[in-house]
């Protein structure tokens, strides 16, 4: 099998390198088209990911400034609390207390219960990118100009800028928000609903004294901030809603918090909270932003890049249907939006209309009661689960925002 990967950021580089293990790969990367760079905070699945393509962390991770990740440290996300929330990678709430000790020593715990900071740009050029070169993978610089469908609306083939028409039998899109393919043959959008998040302001940062090996999360006047920590630097940005606060009031509370910031590198990203309804669709599968995108909170970027390539590569060495694949899709990302959402509604910040909003939201669609009953479901254990966010996570979140949670036990 033939397949074009269009695109050559942290997606289309991931893809390749995943899917050339077995076939006959050529990735096409315009020149002309930059790179966002998103998802420098990652979840577990990351390391199988790299593993399954037999690297190293010795060996790959300063190649792109990464740092081990051992969780999330939310702050702020209630008025009342000073404490922080803290969401690791745990499958097992009896062993929550234990996590703490290993940021106090900067110890890694056991695989599994770990993810990375990457720089998300070098992850792909300087990672991703020499191994699906080592496979085979052929690259070319080149720009798609025209995409051509048959008469059953698949695409017959590409017309390149420089090198004319190629034809493959898979196309997989990873042209990011501009979706080059996924538009061409008709891949359909849905909202999430109720997210109104659509910007971020984001700017690197110079290193913290000592890198913590957690991500940080702050609530702010019309969103939240994160910080992540790189082996050179921070990452750091603003998400929040254009209908709440305009790109100049975004920039100017941002910089309250980072005063010395290079404006010259600072950035406003735009974005649509949507999903592709089918991700794989006739002969196109979309990877990365191309499949949708609803905003950076709790590391999904690459957690659902990793998702849709490790998925298409089943679904094309397995036998198992693109249909098959695409009702799993649309059950995570209601999972991943459901886990999201209540991050707000749950908050009882009111002091601006952003988040009135969420707390009149909460009012009429009560996600406390289904965070509760998520939280009281049995552990799974580590690759049992087939969604993003195993019962720890709820009940972690049900520790957190409702006052009467308990240390729900086993027998749940």
């Amino acid at each position: 099998m033939k397949i074009a990967v269009v695109g050559g950021g942290t997606a289309g580089w991931m893809a390749a390198a995943y899917l050339s293990k077995t076939f006959d790969v050529t990735i096409i990367e315009s020149a002309d088209i930059p790179i966002v760079g998103v998802g420098e905070s990652t979840l577990p699945i990351v390391k199988k990911f790299c593993d399954d393509l037999g690297l190293d962390e010795a060996d790959w991770m300063p190649l792109c400034q990464a740092e081990y990740k051992l969780g999330i440290r939310h702050e702020g996300w209630k008025k009342d609390r000073k404490d922080p929330w803290w969401h690791w990678f745990l499958y097992d709430r009896n062993k929550d207390s234990e996590m703490l000790k290993h940021v106090e020593n900067h110890t890694v715990p056991p695989s599994g219960s770990y993810a990375y900071h990457v720089d998300a740009m070098k992850f792909g050029s300087a990672v991703m990118k020499p191994v699906a070169l080592k496979n085979g993978a052929k690259h070319l610089i080149d720009t798609v100009e025209d995409v051509a469908l048959n008469a059953d609306g698949e695409i017959d083939h590409l017309l390149l800028k420089n090198n004319g028409p190629k034809c493959f039998d898979l196309y997989v899109d990873a042209t990011g928000f501009a979706k080059v393919l996924a538009k061409k043959v008709g891949i359909n959008y849905l909202p999430y609903e109720h997210l109104i998040n659509d910007s971020a302001v984001a700017c690197p940062q110079e290193p913290a004294p000592i890198q913590n090996r957690y991500t940080i999360t702050r609530t702010m006047n019309h969103g939240w901030m994160w910080e992540i920590a790189l082996q050179n630097r921070r990452g750091a940005g603003y998400v929040f809603s254009s209908k709440h606060c305009s790109d100049e009031e975004a920039i100017e509370e941002y910089l309250q918090y980072f005063p010395n910031s290079d404006r010259s590198k600072l950035r406003v990203i735009k974005f649509k909270p949507e999903y592709a309804e089918n991700p794989f669709y006739k002969n196109v599968a979309t990877v990365g932003m191309s499949c949708g995108f609803i905003e950076p909170l709790e590391a999904n970027s690459i957690w659902m890049i990793s998702y849709n390539v490790l998925g298409l590569y089943r679904c094309l060495t397995e036998g198992k249907s693109f249909d098959t694949f695409n009702r799993a899709f649309r059950k995570t990302s209601f999972e991943m939006y459901d886990f999201i959402l209540s991050h707000y509604t749950l908050s009882d910040r009111d002091h601006t209309d952003y988040w009135r909003y969420y707390k009149d939201l909460e009012q009429k669609i009560n996600t406390r009661d289904r965070v509760k009953e998520k939280s009281k479901l049995k552990d799974v254990e580590l690759g049992r689960h087939p969604g993003i966010f195993y019962p720890y996570s709820w009940w972690t979140k049900d520790k957190y925002f409702n006052q009467d949670a308990t240390l729900y036990t086993q027998e749940h």
